[in-house]
């Protein structure tokens, strides 16, 4: 049933300037109807949040523009640009924010709602910015109260008094607008409608010129307006809902880019879709009453993003362009407020009160070894310190309770255990409490334990799986390293001092034995050992960072930099680069980069952007980019422009704790990370 009226009368309410944003990252399960539409498959998420840049936690909406590739996000006062990895702050102390639209030259508009009456534009690429309180804009009637845009079209709505009306304007670049159509409100037409305060939804049809909104008539329900822009003329359209009373500012409509219109209620949790040939609107989806849908996004192929739950648990529904849908569960309980995205079936951002959650529906970057059986004395530990790989390329794994593992070619590289059997008495070795691995240039493999047991330092061949075994006799070993000439600097402490064993393999003799630092009694035992081109030796310890060279009579030579930033923090794990960069982790200090020419320490910590300040393990890209697994998290640290990007279990890491050791980069170019719970293998 339709009831027609010639003149154009219609409520309006304030606008909800809803304006549609990105993508996020991760969900767990999802469940489908029969769709035409790409469905999602393994997913990550990850929340940026001040650590990331971000000012403000609380996002109040995000947007994603077409001409500039960046996706912008408005907090209380500011406006952040991200660029995939970190949002930067671009304009501070913006005043009562109301929403952000992007126009046709790819400026950035800004309401100013509901206190102040102006738009503020911001140029991208200049940094330009231009305010215009409402009566400075030629044409433009009345107090501003709402914008919203449709693609790169934008439209304001101003309240007219006393006429008690409102005008709906498009408005162009330059500030100049083209008036649309007046709605008159209570006693100023032969209709009354609800008052101001009951917020209704407007959008435009910019292919038949026509003004869709909702809207409530005294004694009716709610009711569809469409405004024809070329005849003036006014149709009104009845809702089929199955509930009673829609009740106050509860039907939406929204504008597919097929020009397909739907109109959905949050209360009473359906959707409508228009047919244009029968005249009326008809029922396309309604989940059931406790669904709780609440409409938050919309990506640009048409699909549409609703809450399901109305107590934060993070259920989803979307709703394909196919007008299939999808259940989509497992998000973080968060509040989210609005989304946007340029395909949903790929990636989406959202905006919640605990910052930018992304969903990424494509393949994860990670993949992982987890061994499943238990360890030898029956626990379940799954943690993994030490990685190498032979010289058949096959990588081998050390769990911490569990044994040797291995992966590769040898066996399709299916994750499996290998025995350690020694090689004179033919029993297996146990290879619990192991440091580390390394491989020397005959493709044998190196290990140490942390015990000062039978034996504490073991050669295995990975052909047959014997080992041959040394002692380092009442030491306990805590680190060590293969040297260019083939033999092996080990750190050990007993009850005395700390000190460096040089072990020559083919003799099977200690060739020296050293104290560590120039006080010659430190009982801090090295954590990590670091061989130069020189042959020199970077020590870090718990005593900072400290250089050893076996062939001088010191032993402990001075070095650029050596001053009390080298010694105020305990190095974990070292990196060179060339013979110019030392990277130093700290365990507590962050990430520290020591200039060999001049130096100079320059610190990085979690408010740089690292997710943690404990360091486990730093590795090198082709591109001399830093991968830096953490106690919380593993980094992707680019030193070229200062910026970390952080990945979590929520983006298919299989824990966020790392080992020390427990790092090591393939020939190949594969990252390998081992952690708590296995470990984390990628290619960048």
């Amino acid at each position: 049933m339709n009831e027609r009226t010639q003149t154009p009368k219609r409520i309006f309410t304030r606008l909800l300037g809803l304006v549609f944003l990105l993508s996020v990252t991760g969900l767990a399960q999802v469940s489908a109807q029969q769709s035409a539409y790409k469905k999602p498959g393994q997913v990550s998420t990850r929340i940026f949040n001040a650590r990331d840049g971000l000012p403000n936690n609380k996002v109040a909406s995000l947007l994603e523009t077409r001409k500039n590739p960046f996706r912008w996000a408005i907090t209380k006062n500011e406006l952040c640009r991200f660029d995939g990895y970190r949002f930067n702050t671009v304009w501070e102390k913006i005043p009562d924010i109301g929403g952000i639209v992007e126009n046709s030259r790819g400026e950035l508009l800004i309401s100013h709602l509901p206190i102040q009456s102006k738009i503020s534009c911001f140029e991208p690429e200049s940094g330009r910015k231009e305010t215009r309180e409402s009566h400075e804009i030629p044409g433009l009637k009345g107090q501003l109260i709402n914008m919203w845009s449709q693609d790169t079209m934008i439209f304001l709505v101003t309240e007219v008094l006393p006429e008690k009306r409102f005008d709906v304007y498009r408005l162009y670049p330059g500030f100049s607008v083209q008036f649309l159509h007046s709605i008159y409100l209570g006693a100023a037409n032969p209709v009354s409608f609800i008052p101001l305060r009951s917020a209704h939804y407007f959008r435009w049809d910019d292919r038949n010129k026509t003004l869709w909104y909702s809207g409530f008539i005294l004694n009716q329900e709610n009711q569809v307006f469409r405004f024809d822009w070329k005849t003036g003329q006014t149709d009104i359209f009845p809702l089929p809902h199955k509930a009673g009373d829609f009740g106050v500012s509860s039907v939406h409509i929204f504008i597919r880019p097929d020009g397909q219109v739907l109109a959905y209620s949050g209360r009473y949790n359906e959707v409508w879709r228009w047919n244009n040939n029968a005249g009326q609107f008809e029922t396309l989806w309604a989940p059931g009453e406790n669904a709780g849908l609440l409409f938050i996004g919309s990506d640009q192929k048409g699909a549409l993003i609703f809450r399901k739950n109305t107590d934060y648990s993070g259920d989803l529904c979307l709703m394909n362009p196919d007008d299939s849908w999808q259940e989509l569960r497992g998000f973080p309980k968060l509040n989210y407020t609005t989304c946007t995205g340029q395909d949903f079936s790929r990636q989406i951002y959202f905006c919640t009160l605990e910052g930018v959650l992304r969903v990424n529906f494509e393949q994860t970057l990670f993949q992982n070894f987890i061994p499943l059986q238990k360890s030898v004395q029956g626990y379940s530990n799954r943690a993994f310190r030490g990685i190498t790989a032979d010289l058949q390329g096959n990588v081998w794994m050390v769990g911490e309770m569990m044994g040797l593992f291995c992966a590769g070619p040898r066996n399709g590289g299916v994750l499996e255990k290998i025995p350690v059997k020694n090689r004179f008495s033919g029993l297996e070795l146990l290879t619990n409490n192991a440091l580390s691995l390394q491989t020397d240039n005959k493709g044998r493999i190196w290990s140490a334990r942390d015990n000062s047991g039978s034996c504490n330092l073991l050669r295995i061949d990975p052909v047959t799986g014997f080992a041959d075994t040394f002692l380092i006799k009442d030491h306990r070993i805590s680190a060590f390293t293969l040297l260019q000439n083939g033999s092996l600097l080990i750190a050990a402490v007993d009850d005395k001092a700390a000190a460096l064993f040089l072990f020559h393999p083919e003799t099977k003799q200690i060739a020296g034995k050293f104290s560590v630092g120039k006080d010659k009694n430190s009982k801090s035992s090295p954590l990590f050992l670091l061989e130069n081109p020189s042959g020199k030796v970077w020590v870090g310890s718990k005593e900072g960072l400290q250089l050893f060279d076996p062939n001088q009579n010191d032993h402990w030579p001075d070095f650029p930099g050596n001053n009390e930033t080298a010694h105020e923090f305990p190095v974990s794990v070292m990196m060179a680069d060339g013979d110019s960069v030392l990277w130093c982790g700290a365990l507590g200090g962050g990430l520290r980069k020591l200039n060999l020419k001049t130096g100079a320490w320059e610190v990085f910590t979690m408010a740089n952007g690292l997710p943690a300040n404990k360091i486990a393990g730093i590795l090198p890209d082709e591109n001399r980019n830093l991968w830096i697994s953490t106690y919380d998290g593993l980094s992707f640290f680019q030193p070229a422009n200062r910026l970390f990007t952080n990945f979590f279990t929520n983006n298919g890491l299989t824990h966020n704790e790392f080992n020390r050791f427990s790092f090591f980069r393939h020939p190949d170019s594969r990252m390998f990370f081992g952690g708590l719970n296995g470990v984390n293998y990628f290619k960048p």
